[in-house]
């Protein structure tokens, strides 16, 4: 069976005669890559700015034949940063003559801003403005998420709104992880500004205890209106085991290895106290747009799947959910990335993100499709 590599990366195909490689499933070469390198230190992938080189190498009855595909997208303006009180923008923008476009405002998690940059050049190969908004531990701005003003993100959708080469009727808003906290309760609040459509990604429907070094804080990970807001707490004693367990296993290993951990039965345990969840379940009803929610079934990190179905639950008893969209994928972890990029590795060196590769390598593909129509629906009509 030949060898497919690449990228110090590699995965296994199946050749037809006349020198036709057939792969019977179109993800096989994202979810069934492993390090070339044994003794590498596995890491969740991150993707670029611009493009992703692939060097195939392609092995089978004694020959070899080799190529590198390019997939590139950073063809626009480098991006560009606009700064506001507690955040900036870094922008995106698409490649040719200056238009009024759409825009989209993406929003990452504590993860920063890199995990987002490539999905916002991409976007912006799309026709888009993509901003990656920048609100966390950089000077002038929170260091953690522990009672951040959700007026931040309105500062940044109107500022974006008024860049030049923006049209600012058309703006939407993409958010992962923890950053859907403070978008969504932002959105749900009467002095918003405007906005086309939320696209929520691993998201929650509450909001959940302040995050930063060491124990989480008895604080909330938002505020308004200058009050902390109520919040569902992290039961971080039952990581006890894992970080123990991790402790052992890095002494007793011979070579460098991460240690992450499984955060989902912190969170978990916390969303099952449903009068907290009551209490600090965000107003969605009050948002004035379409969502779309992108989860997945073995997210590792939080319950993300439930948190979509409750998000949708309350907007559909409230009237509000004519054409909002969950997609739900089984077999997904916490991160989506762009197809073609690999889902081999579920973890990085802190935090377990879940996910099986092939499941996962297909959910990525089928939620940027879905994104990319609900975007056009939302923003590129009359």
């Amino acid at each position: 069976m030949p060898v497919v590599a690449g990228g110090g990366l590699r995965a296994r195909t199946r050749s037809l005669p006349g020198g036709v490689l057939d792969f019977d499933d179109p993800d096989r070469p994202w979810w069934q890559m492993e390090f070339e390198d044994s003794q590498a230190m596995t890491a969740a992938f991150q993707l670029p700015d611009d493009s992703l080189v692939y060097d195939v190498q392609v092995s089978a009855g004694g020959d070899t034949d080799r190529v590198q595909v390019r997939r590139l997208w950073g063809t626009g303006p480098r991006p560009q940063e606009v700064a506001g009180e507690g955040w900036k923008l870094r922008v995106y923008r698409p490649p040719g003559p200056a238009a009024s476009s759409a825009a989209i405002m993406l929003v990452p998690g504590t993860t920063g801003p890199g995990t987002l940059s490539g999905v916002a050049a991409l976007l912006a190969s799309h026709g888009y403005v993509a901003p990656v908004l920048i609100y966390l531990g950089e000077p002038g701005m929170a260091a953690s998420l522990r009672q951040l003003p959700v007026e931040i993100f309105h500062g940044a959708l109107r500022k974006l709104g008024a860049l030049a080469g923006v049209d600012a009727g058309r703006l939407a808003i993409y958010a992962v992880s923890v950053g859907v906290i403070g978008v969504a309760y932002a959105f749900s609040v009467p002095e918003a500004p405007p906005v086309r459509s939320l696209v929520l990604v691993a998201g929650s429907s509450v909001v959940w205890q302040a995050l930063a070094e060491g124990r989480p804080p008895k604080e909330s990970a938002i505020s308004y209106a200058g009050t902390m807001l109520p919040y569902v707490p992290i039961k971080a004693e039952t990581l006890l085991g894992q970080v123990i367990r991790n402790a052992i296993a890095g002494k007793l290993s011979r070579r460098p290895r991460s240690r992450p951990l499984t955060l989902l039965p912190a969170y978990a345990s916390g969303f099952a106290d449903r009068a907290a969840v009551a209490a600090a379940a965000i107003p969605v009803e009050h948002i004035d747009c379409p969502i779309l929610t992108i989860s997945g079934g073995e997210d590792a990190m939080w319950p993300a799947t439930q948190m979509a179905r409750e998000l949708h639950q309350r907007r559909r008893e409230h009237g509000r959910a004519s054409d909002d969209l969950m997609l739900d994928f089984p077999e997904a972890g916490h991160f989506f990335r762009p197809p073609a990029t690999p889902t081999t590795i579920n973890h990085n060196d802190s935090l377990v993100v879940g996910g099986v590769a092939a499941g996962w390598a297909r959910a990525q593909r089928e939620a940027w499709t879905g994104t990319l129509a609900f975007l056009a629906a939302t923003l590129d009509s009359a």
